[in-house]
């Protein structure tokens, strides 16, 4: 062997023709040349599995990351939907007790316009639907106690002052088939 630039010991052609590389090995060379093959393949393969778990680790955590940030999302999402709908129904509501309020108007005048009315029967229907009109209000549960109870003693007056006033009502003067009808109104108006 002469001596070279790979430290000091570079195979000749020499070398080649004897055989020196293709020699017979001892069994204790065999043994340390697979061991460190062994040990190569042991140390690459660990690497490559390390390497593997690190990289299954940062899928991982960006998986985890990036879930957490679609649960946080999707909450934001249900509470703005949920103050929406809040507010919805909050002016539906509003809307619903707007318009229940102006029927109630109405069917006020036209009762009251039916208590001036010169037929009997008609004047008694008048009656009856303020007294209706009453029982509304006061079930009424968008209102505070205080404005159910100003609401219904509106009416309550108008039907005593029908009341007080013979000659227009005529129910009780002139038509005696009404006259028990109207003391069960009177009675049950006084109940209220």
């Amino acid at each position: 062997m002469a001596s070279g630039r790979w430290g000091g010991v570079r195979p000749s052609s020499h070398d080649f023709s004897t055989g020196y590389f293709f020699q017979e090995k001892t069994a204790e060379q065999l043994l340390a040349q697979s061991n460190l093959r062994l040990a190569l393949l042991y140390t690459t393969g660990g690497a490559i599995a390390a390497l593997g778990l690190l990289e299954t680790y940062r899928k991982n955590t960006n998986d985890h990351t990036k879930a957490n940030a679609d649960i946080n999302a999707t909450l934001k999402n249900q509470e703005h939907q949920t103050k929406v709908l809040k507010e919805q129904i909050r002016q539906f509501d509003e809307n619903a007790f707007k318009e229940r309020k102006a029927e109630r108007r109405e069917r006020y005048t036209k009762a009251v316009e039916q208590l001036g009315d010169e037929k009997a029967p008609v004047r008694m229907g008048g009656v009856y639907t303020l007294v209706g009109l009453v029982d509304e209000w006061l079930e009424e549960e968008n209102l505070s106690e205080a404005e159910r109870l100003k609401e219904g003693q509106v009416i309550i007056n108008n039907l005593c002052a029908y009341i007080r006033n013979p000659y227009k009502s005529g129910l009780f003067l002139y038509d005696t088939e009404y006259k028990e009808k109207y003391w069960k109104m009177l009675k049950k108006i006084s109940q209220l």
